[in-house]
């Protein structure tokens, strides 16, 4: 008997965000791994604690790249999902939208970080999301970022 790491309650979503022009802004590869800048620095906390104080967020598998990042977002479909104000004031009435949010949340108080510490940093205006429907693809995307930084060439 397989048992699927899929779990039935949750929309599994990759998400990749890119700086603007895929300017190297979160550092650089060294040896194999990340060298994080001061921007990276800031990117990678915040994507780390994007779940915190939302109970139907979890992080799944991520990586902040030179000009990049990749995450996996799981969304629990049991709990319902706001279709009022939340405390970070955005209306959420579908999780397709919440996920929009989400991000349009992370990248501006990235944006609000690196413009406190006077840091040079931009984002590329879109986002890209994929659905996440068969186990299969859950484990190859998150293989893909797992060894991500080793393949980069760029």
């Amino acid at each position: 008997m397989t048992i699927s790491i899929l779990n039935p309650t949750y929309t599994y979503h990759f998400i990749t965000i890119v700086t603007k022009r895929h300017k190297h802004f979160f550092g650089e590869k060294l040896n194999g791994n990340m060298k994080y800048s001061e921007v990276g620095i800031i990117a990678n906390i915040i994507w780390n604690e994007i779940a915190n104080n939302r109970e139907n967020l979890i992080r799944d598998e991520y990586i902040v790249m030179p000009n990049h990042i990749h995450g996996i977002l799981m969304v629990n479909k049991l709990i319902k999902v706001n279709t009022h104000l939340s405390k970070d004031h955005i209306k959420y009435d579908r999780h397709e939208s919440y996920i929009e949010n989400i991000i349009k949340l992370y990248k501006s108080t990235v944006k609000k970080y690196t413009n406190k510490f006077n840091l040079e940093f931009a984002w590329h205006p879109n986002y890209h999301s994929r659905y996440i429907q068969a186990e299969s693809g859950l484990i190859a995307i998150r293989r893909y970022i797992q060894n991500n930084i080793t393949k980069w060439n760029k």
